[in-house]
């Protein structure tokens, strides 16, 4: 029932309320055919527009028209991309009508059959207007509304519609606005006359005896999945070239944009570890770096430091090493020219030799088949085997060899052989001995000469014990040292004070340089403080400085600057590699020693001297893309205004109206993503084939990153969903109508 008391509504222009209807009365609650008529800007489509709902009164009051009712336009108001029957269709289709077997009959009844696969550009004024009213009768709504429905056709093709508007009338209402009295008085119950606004006359021409209109419950109408699609594609036809222009840009900026997260979110880590797994290195040597991991400058890591890494992780199989040392091997106290490249100190070994030994004891050793096949050579004997239980001597410590390795099979590899070269030469020529062997054979070395600041002057001096010392006449003092003091030379002693003499029983502090594995710089230092025991009385500034064995023992191991501590590299070696193990020993400045990790920390260094100019071009590129997809999108909803405001009509809200667009954008980003995915499988592999031709690296650096792909996806659909968003906020603030109208 449609039942208005007293309903104004205004125009706002500028400042100024302008009234367009005034005082509204209208009641109305039997099927029939109502006529409002009135001259041309009297309110009658306004009028309309406000029973229906597609427009709203100053009191925003609602009856039960809007939702039950369906609309002819004066303008006719079709889909541009549909048939003539598609229209018909799809307003079935939403309102859950599934008798389409009716198109046909009513189109018959007005006379459209033959154009029902027509599309609206195709139609004449008055065959479009035939079919928005079949539209609005087979939605079966209680309440049909049409707006000079008859303005566009000839006199007899109006008189039909208006006869079959009176038809329809005998079980719903119809209410027609129109300036054509002469056509619809005959045929009208009741007329009401408008004029400025007003309803100024009232007729009742036919007294109906018929049951008042029954409104029942309304299923919402809802756009498919089918429609949404549709209406998607109908942009992509209609903006073709802003289409082609955004899927380019998309393309370039999406591509430069991978490329950069590519970069940046190279996890090297992994790289390294996919690399030891392809390469079947299972034990990794580490060590530690200063502050530029690319610089090659490698440290050795101290009991202390190792011990803690060990507590650390959690570590349970590791074997210590020590690197790049010449050690003087003997046999029956002659020289073998043989070379030691590794030292590694563990009581327990886990890959196979000859023997199967496992544990080695105080004064064994196991060594590799290459360094036994070396030893072969240089002792003149028939075969490794007899080499087992032989006695060598390193540094003048006596020695058993008990076992061999055999060799490992990816030593064989020829591509492991050319990119894991070092690494695996140096496990060829290599010996294995527990901590204690180890301990004695280090200490046999000679290590007699610290650096040293006294009185702010840097000084090599030679040092030594009395076991190692050659009888020197002392000038002062005498040669019985503990623990914290020192017989000096004669030159050092001159140079503190004239009166040598003096300095017997005095302190001196020594400032000690600690050096380590090629580096030419202190890599630390400390102080220790002496009392003067004794000077030497020789004027030769090589006497050496004697100090107690201990003492002796503790500054040679390690502050001596030829002993193994200096010359060679100290790290540790763990079997249980990952990834994640790899980033922890990184965040101590650990790294692996492995020509693997040197050549793709090399290669970083060089990719992260350009990866910002990449990110910046990447960035904005980006950026670009993100405006012109939110001008697609913008442009979207403002070429199919008109479609909106017919959907609005419809009962369709707006929030399933957006889902057009966020199709549309959606179906854009995804054909962009996968584009851009296929092509830049192809970039990484032009990139790498880039850096092996530098020679920076043997292998692939970059792998596919697929967060870099989500992140490229979601960035910009996201920024759309919200752009759409807040243009469906904006949409929501206007009516029907003025959807229609809007620009």
């Amino acid at each position: 029932m449609i039942n208005i008391v007293g309903n104004n509504k205004t125009y706002k222009i500028k400042n100024n309320k302008i009234p367009v209807l005034k005082n509204i009365h209208i009641s109305i609650d039997k099927p029939g055919l109502y006529i409002f008529t009135g001259e041309s800007g009297s309110g009658k489509s306004t009028l309309l527009n406000c029973l229906s709902g597609i427009d709203q009164w100053d009191e925003q009051e609602t009856n039960n028209v809007k939702g039950n009712c369906s609309f002819i336009f004066q303008d006719y108001h079709l889909f541009p991309h549909m048939t003539a029957y598609e229209n018909v269709k799809f307003a079935m289709e939403i309102n859950h009508k599934k008798q389409m077997n009716q198109i046909d009959s009513v189109f018959n009844e007005l006379q459209i059959q033959d154009v029902k696969e027509h599309e609206p550009n195709q139609l004449s004024g008055g065959q479009q207007q035939r079919v928005a009213i079949a539209r609005a009768i087979l939605i079966d709504k209680p309440y049909i509304l049409a707006d000079e429905p008859t303005g566009n056709l000839d006199e007899k093709n109006a008189l039909d519609i208006a006869h079959y508007l009176k038809e329809v009338s005998k079980n719903k209402v119809v209410i027609v606005a129109t300036h054509d009295l002469s056509l619809f008085i005959p045929l009208a119950d009741e007329v009401y006359k408008l004029e400025h606004g007003e309803i100024i006359d009232h007729q009742v021409i036919s007294h109906k005896q018929s049951k008042n209109i029954e409104v029942g419950d309304k299923d919402e109408e809802r756009l498919n999945f089918n429609h949404i699609l549709r209406f998607s594609s109908k942009g992509y036809k209609t903006k073709y070239s802003r289409l082609v222009i955004l899927l380019l840009t998309l393309l370039l900026s999406f591509l430069t944009t991978l490329t950069a997260i590519n970069i940046l979110t190279n996890d090297i880590f992994e790289i390294k570890e996919r690399q030891m797994i392809k390469h079947q290195i299972s034990d990794v040597e580490f060590v530690k770096y200063g502050n530029n991991l690319s610089s090659g400058l490698m440290y050795s890591i101290t009991g202390d430091e190792i011990q803690s890494l060990v507590n650390k992780y959690n570590i349970d199989n590791y074997i210590l090493f020590t690197d790049q040392i010449s050690p003087q091997i003997t046999y029956n106290n002659q020289t073998i020219d043989v070379h030691i490249s590794r030292i590694y100190r563990t009581s327990h070994v886990t890959k196979n030799t000859i023997l199967g030994v496992r544990d080695i004891s105080y004064g064994e050793v196991i060594i590799t088949q290459e360094l036994a096949s070396e030893l072969v050579d240089e002792l003149n004997i028939n075969n490794v085997n007899e080499l087992i239980n032989l006695n060598i001597a390193i540094n003048e410590i006596q020695l058993k060899i008990v076992d061999i390795f055999v060799q490992q099979s990816y030593i064989d590899g020829q591509d492991n052989v050319s990119t894991e070269a070092s690494h695996i030469d140096a496990l060829k020529h290599s010996i294995y001995m527990n901590e204690s062997t180890y301990f004695l054979v280090s200490h046999a070395t000679r290590r007699d000469y610290i650096n040293v600041n006294i009185n702010e002057f840097n000084n090599n001096i030679r040092i030594t014990d009395l076991n190692q010392s050659f009888f020197q006449a002392l000038a002062f003092g005498t040669l019985d040292v503990d623990n914290d003091e020192v017989v000096i030379d004669y030159h050092t002693a001159l140079s503190l004070s004239d009166d040598m003499s003096q300095l017997i029983g005095t302190d001196i502090t020594l400032d000690i340089n600690q050096y380590t594995f090629n580096i030419n710089d202190p890599i630390g230092h400390e102080y220790r403080t002496y009392t003067i025991r004794g000077i030497f009385q020789t004027n030769n500034e090589d006497i050496p400085w004697l100090f107690s064995e201990d003492e002796f023992n503790l500054l040679s191991y390690n502050f001596g600057m030829n002993n193994y501590q200096s010359n060679a590299l100290n790290g540790i070696v763990v079997d249980d590699i990952s990834k994640q193990l790899l980033k922890e020993f990184d965040s101590n400045q650990i790294t692996d020693y492995t020509y693997i990790s040197q050549s793709i920390n090399i290669t970083n260094a060089y990719i992260d001297s350009v990866a910002l100019l990449i990110s910046i071009l990447g960035v904005i590129l980006f950026v670009i893309s993100i405006l012109i997809t939110l001008s697609y999108v913008n442009n979207s909803i403002i070429a199919m205004k008109n479609e909106i405001g017919i959907l609005r009509s419809l009962n369709i809200s707006l929030k399933d109206i957006m889902k057009i667009f966020v199709t549309e954008v959606t179906l854009i980003s995804i054909t962009t993503v996968i584009i851009v995915s296929i092509i830049h499988v192809f970039i990484i592999q032009i990139i790498n084939h880039f850096l092996q031709s530098l020679d920076l690296i043997s292998f692939n650096y970059l792998y596919y990153n697929y967060l870099s792909v989500i992140i490229i996806f979601f960035v910009p659909l996201s920024i759309s969903l919200v752009f759409v968003k807040v243009i469906t906020n904006k949409l929501n603030k206007l009516n029907s109508i003025e959807l229609i109208r809007y620009s």
